[in-house]
């Protein structure tokens, strides 16, 4: 089978929210049919994400049905529910992400700032002792000074990777200057830590909402045969049980999972709102293509040149820190 794809589960509502009830999650019955016929849409891998992931207790009938299928297993957690016991159920897992913030030259899980960095070190050597690769993500919000204690947490806890939100700022302007600061962080930790960069609105609409091959979608007479995979490279599943491709959220939604298992709404979607999808991303496509977001695009581009030529050690900004380089210089 042509594998290709990400399906992206929140099994857990967020509180309050619609779709919340009293357990706060989703039936796991429904969720490993959907593992299943995801699989045979050609999605490969599947990453748990949303309201915290560890606290679903079914969370391992899902893990393994999901290694059964053959399919790569990403976890995204805050970190702040790592104890013994569900480590030891994430065993054999491909990759967790720890979502953390900066936090007093340090970090601490995203969202429970009453927690020492020391603490949540300790969790993620959990991780590193059992085998389990691992990296952090956090934001840029901070500065160049929080994401280098940052990576200084994530090279003491033995994380493979840190990956750069630059999209928290407001505006242009703040997100090329969160840019130019992750630039900067791979000239100290490049050889000792990948760091990514995730977040850029523009770059990622164009790559990942628009097709794969960066093209118009083809229409179904085009494609008859094609899984959903080819068609929508990430499906995230939410907790409120709504199927959606990813950043085109409330305009192309494929259904209520609670009503329809996702064969059934796949086929209903393709059937009916998938050229309304098709023509949503051409107009999307458009857009971004105009004149002034290509300006945007290219400056951008220009950036993540210097930033890959950065991290392969092409172009250094400075020296690493501990070498006499000062972060705030």
């Amino acid at each position: 089978m042509d594998t290709i794809g990400t399906l992206e589960i929140h099994p857990r509502a967020r509180p309050g929210g619609a779709g919340y009830t009293a357990a706060g999650s989703l039936p796991v019955g429904l969720l490993l049919r959907a593992l299943a016929d995801a699989r045979a849409q050609g999605y490969r891998e599947v990453v748990f994400a949303g309201e915290e992931p560890l606290l679903y207790k079914a969370l391992p009938s899902l893990l393994a049905r999901a290694r059964k299928l053959g399919m790569s297993r990403t976890l995204q957690t805050c970190g702040a529910q790592l104890d013994s016991h569900r480590l030891l159920a994430l065993a054999g897992l491909e990759f967790v992400w720890v979502a953390v913030d900066a936090h007093m030259g340090g970090a601490c899980p995203r969202g429970y700032r009453g927690w020492d960095t020391e603490s949540l070190v300790e969790r993620l050597r959990g991780l590193s002792d059992l085998g389990i690769p691992f990296g952090l993500t956090t934001t840029c919000t901070g500065g160049l000074r929080s994401l280098v204690g940052v990576a200084g947490v994530a090279m003491d806890c033995g994380a493979e990777r840190l990956r750069v939100d630059t999209s928290g700022g407001a505006g242009l302007d703040s997100r090329i200057q969160a840019l130019i600061a992750a630039m900067q962080l791979v000239a100290y930790f490049g050889d000792r830590l990948t760091i990514e960069l995730d977040g850029f609105d523009c770059a990622e609409i164009t790559a990942s909402v628009l097709p794969i091959h960066g093209e118009a979608l083809p229409s179904l007479d085009e494609a008859p045969d094609a899984m959903l995979a080819e068609l929508v490279d990430r499906l995230i599943i939410r907790g409120d049980g709504v199927v959606v491709p990813r950043h085109l959220e409330d305009e192309a939604r494929l259904g209520d999972l609670c009503q329809m298992s996702l064969d059934g709404l796949v086929e209903r979607w393709l059937s009916g709102d998938y050229d309304r999808f098709r023509a949503r991303c051409r107009w999307v496509l458009g857009r971004v293509m105009s004149r002034e977001d290509v300006m945007i695009l290219e400056e951008y581009r220009e950036l993540v040149s210097g930033f890959e030529a950065c991290r392969t050690g092409v172009s250094g900004l400075r020296e690493p820190v501990g070498q006499g380089a000062d972060p705030q210089r």
